[in-house]
């Protein structure tokens, strides 16, 4: 059984990187819902530094932590702000407010109409992350809602949104769709007149990551949270959790958000409790073990979250988890660089190096060859998206996607 007692955090904030730029010593202390008094004493001192303010909103933007830096400043250090900057961050807090307010309100409305069409959906990132995880639904940022469904009801769910005003973002026609569901986990759909987007999955990766939850179970373990006064029955934690691991990694954890929804849901849940047990082997069965440990690493390294004893050494003792999150910092935060973290978020941008960290994780070979064929071979919306193809010749998106991968990367990376 895992213990139940605590470590001292452990974090980045004094390493060289942070020497170098203060402004990442400033962005990792805010990038959290609550400082302790270490925490505070190194960020008050970190302030006292000449602080490039203009970088740094630049830098919490692309990482999508501009409300947690104007929280943190506003509670621990609005006198140290230049008054046009602390503008500048409560300008976009509240307007992120209001939009994730607003949104809140869409998701309850889908929900119902869901509930009246007898479409079981789980609601899960989005506002139950931001209201179960941060305490406060304006602290996170979102764009889009997440519903999770049976993929046996996707065409009931389309032939709903469509009737609301969405279309999907994909262009496919029939064909090419029904080729896209066989092979991908998700869909996603925009209205078309206040731009709401909507993200439908029945997998929460696609099959190169060998990831593959008993969706029946995850159903069954479902919990029922309060959102805006609706009961809305939700992830269980330790699923929600292991997800967020294998969001981040499936995205090259080119963001410092993903790390702070894993941080923010560990301290949420910490009078509540996390089955550790239950995730470490849950997290082992299905092959995402090192997923789940780097994702932890991140949050311990990065935002000092806490975690029970025997899950931190597991961390601190996995050589491959110490590689990864060491060149997933440097990836975030290029030492000596000055544009650091400006990565920017693209939903569909695969991450080569990452994915070939990925590759060295898998085992045994037949999952890892799978792995190699889904990433470089199976067709994605993008190359449906290059041309039409009668269903005859579909066998041809099979070559475009290879030669669009080597257009866009060259042949040495590729095949490295």
């Amino acid at each position: 059984m895992f213990q139940t007692h605590t470590h001292t955090p452990v974090n980045l904030r004094g390493n060289r990187i942070s020497k170098t730029h203060p402004e990442i010593g400033v962005l990792l202390s805010c990038a959290r819902t609550n400082m302790d008094a270490d925490t505070a004493h190194q960020f008050k001192e970190l302030l006292r530094q000449d602080i490039n303010w203009d970088h740094l909103l630049n830098v919490a933007h692309s990482h999508g932590v501009l409300p947690l830096l104007y929280w943190t400043l506003k509670h621990h250090g609005s006198e140290a702000v230049p008054k046009t900057i602390f503008d500048q961050l409560q300008n976009y807090f509240l307007n992120n407010a209001r939009f994730n307010l607003t949104l809140t309100g869409e998701l309850l409305r889908i929900l119902n109409l869901f509930d009246h069409d007898g479409i079981p959906a789980i609601p899960f990132k989005g506002p139950i992350l931001a209201h179960s995880g941060y305490g406060n639904i304006a602290l996170r940022e979102f764009v889009d809602l997440d519903l999770l469904i049976r993929k046996k009801d996707f065409l009931k769910v389309k032939e709903m949104l469509l009737a609301e005003g969405y279309f999907p973002i994909f262009k496919l026609n029939p064909h090419q769709e029904r080729a896209f569901i066989r092979t991908q986990p998700e869909y996603h759909f925009q209205h078309k007149e206040n731009g709401f987007q909507i993200e439908i999955l029945w997998e929460f990766a696609p099959r190169a990551f060998s990831f593959r939850l008993n969706l029946e179970h995850l159903w069954e373990r479902r919990e029922c949270v309060s959102l805006s006064g609706k009961e809305i029955l939700t992830l269980c934690p330790e699923d929600l959790l292991l997800i967020l691991c294998v969001h981040g990694f499936k995205h090259g954890w080119s963001c410092l958000e993903w790390v702070c929804d894993i941080a923010e849901w560990v301290r949420s849940h910490k009078e509540k409790g996390i089955n550790w047990d239950q995730l470490m082997g849950q997290a082992a069965r299905l092959g995402c073990d090192k997923t789940l440990l780097l994702g932890l690493s991140l949050a311990i390294d990065l935002l000092g979250a806490v975690v029970p004893d025997d899950v931190l050494k597991k961390v601190k003792a996995d050589l491959t988890v110490k590689s990864l999150a060491a060149k997933v910092v440097k990836q975030m935060f290029p030492d000596g660089d000055s544009s650091f973290g400006l990565l920017g978020r693209s939903l569909f941008r695969p991450n080569l190096e990452m994915s070939l960290f990925y590759l060295k994780l898998i085992k045994p070979l037949r999952k890892r060859v799978r792995y190699f064929y889904d990433l470089t071979i199976v067709p994605t919306h993008l190359e449906y998206g290059l041309i039409k193809l009668s269903p005859s010749f579909f066998f041809l998106y099979f070559l475009i996607r290879p030669l669009r991968l080597i257009g866009k990367y060259g042949i040495g990376a590729l095949m490295r």
